[in-house]
C-alpha cells in the first residue's frame, strides 16, 4: 500500500523513593551530544524494577484506554489484542491511580454494508491488570500478579451502555513503584482557562513545534522533549541502550526529506490528566476519517526512500506549570 500513516505517540516506552530530578537540569543545556547522558543520570536502577501492565480483551466494540487520565492505548480493529501493554509511564507515585475506557461502536468493521452506529447488547470489554515485580526478568505469566480483573457492567444480561453512541468507565486500582515523578501534578486546571486564550496559545505552541521540524532544528526538538522523555525513562528505568533508540528516532524524525505539514483543523480540543493535561487531537466518535481516528492533529507526512509518502502524528500534550504563570499563561510539553 502506497500511501500509510503511522503514529508515533512520543511515547515510545526496593527501594528507596526516588523524586523527579528532571527539572534540575535545565532544558536549555541539552544537546544531541548529552541527551542520553542527562536522561540517564536522572533515572535510578534498583535490586528490583517492577511495572505494571493490563490485557482488555474487547467484544463488538473498539476501545481507548486512560491511565490517571492519561491516554495508553487505542484499539479501533476487531479482535483480541493479546500482547499487554505497560502503562508505568502514567503512573507518577505509588499509591490510588484510575483507569479509565472509552468504548465505541463498530462501525463498518463488517463491511459498508452494515454499519453499527450504537453499542451492542453484546458489548463486552475484560480487562486485567497485572504486574510484574521486575521487568528485567520477565519471561511468563507465571511471573504476572494480577492486582485487579474488571468486566464491564451488564444489565438483565444485558451491556449497560448498549444504544450508545459511546460509553466511558473508570475504575480503581493501587500501585506501588520505587519513584516519584512530580510531572504535570503541579499544573493548574486549564478547564478553567479562558477557552479562547488557551485555543490560542495551544495553537501558537504547536506552531513552534512545527517550526522546529520544518527547521530540521534538532537540538530544539531535544529541548522541547528532554524533560517528557526524563519522566518516561524515570519510570520505565530505561538503559543508555534504550534512551539512545529514543535520540536515534529523534534525529530520523527531525531530517525526514519533504516533510508537509498539514493544516490544523477539524480538530477537538481535549483534556487530560484531571483537566491539567489539553491538546488538539481528531475525533474518536463517528464520523470519523480512519487515518486520523484519535491522533494529535499536529502532523506531517513525508516521503520514504522508497518514495512511499508515510505521516507522523506529534505526542504533544501540553500543561501549565503553576510556578510559571506570572506573566500571563504559560504552557509548556508535559514532563
Amino acid at each position: 500500500m502506497k500511501h500509510f500513516f503511522l503514529c508515533f505517540f512520543f511515547i515510545i516506552r526496593l527501594c528507596a523513593q526516588t523524586s523527579d530530578k528532571s527539572m534540575n537540569i535545565n532544558a536549555q543545556e541539552i544537546t544531541a551530544e548529552n541527551f542520553v547522558e542527562k536522561i540517564a543520570s536522572q533515572v535510578k536502577h534498583y535490586p528490583q524494577e517492577p511495572m505494571y501492565f493490563f490485557r482488555a480483551n474487547a467484544h463488538n466494540c473498539v476501545y481507548e484506554i486512560l491511565v490517571n487520565d492519561f491516554p495508553i492505548e487505542k484499539h479501533y480493529r476487531l479482535g483480541w489484542n493479546a500482547t499487554p501493554t505497560d502503562f508505568n509511564r502514567a503512573i507518577l507515585k505509588s499509591g490510588k491511580q484510575t483507569l479509565t475506557y472509552r468504548l465505541y461502536p463498530i462501525g463498518n468493521l463488517l463491511g459498508d454494508e452494515e454499519r453499527v452506529n450504537t453499542l451492542l447488547s453484546t458489548t463486552q470489554i475484560e480487562i486485567e491488570i497485572f504486574r510484574v515485580d521486575d521487568h528485567r526478568t520477565y519471561t511468563s505469566d507465571e511471573d504476572e500478579k494480577i492486582v485487579i480483573n474488571h468486566t464491564s457492567d451488564k444489565k438483565e444480561d444485558k451491556f449497560v451502555g448498549a444504544g450508545l453512541p459511546y460509553y466511558e468507565y473508570t475504575f480503581e486500582f493501587e500501585a506501588k513503584v520505587p519513584y516519584e515523578n512530580e510531572g504535570w501534578s503541579k499544573g493548574i486546571d486549564l478547564r478553567k482557562v479562558d477557552s479562547m486564550e488557551l485555543k490560542a496559545k495551544v495553537f501558537q505552541y504547536y506552531k513552534k513545534i512545527q517550526a522546529l521540524y520544518e527547521k530540521q532544528d534538532l537540538g530544539g526538538i531535544l529541548k522541547m522533549n528532554y524533560a517528557f522523555q526524563a519522566r518516561n525513562s524515570i519510570a520505565e528505568y530505561r538503559t543508555k541502550e534504550e534512551i539512545q533508540k529514543i535520540l536515534d528516532y529523534y534525529k530520523r524524525s527531525a531530517y525526514y526529506k519533504g516533510k508537509e505539514f498539514q493544516p490544523l483543523k477539524k480538530y477537538e480540543f481535549q483534556f487530560f490528566g484531571g483537566g491539567t493535561i489539553t491538546a488538539f487531537k481528531h475525533t474518536s466518535k463517528e464520523p470519523i476519517n480512519k487515518r486520523l481516528r484519535g491522533n494529535n492533529a499536529l502532523w506531517f507526512k513525508y516521503k520514504t526512500e522508497s518514495g512511499g509518502t508515510r505521516g507522523q502524528f506529534l505526542g504533544a500534550y501540553l500543561y501549565a506549570p503553576k510556578d510559571k504563570q506570572q506573566n500571563g499563561l504559560h504552557l509548556e510539553m508535559i514532563n
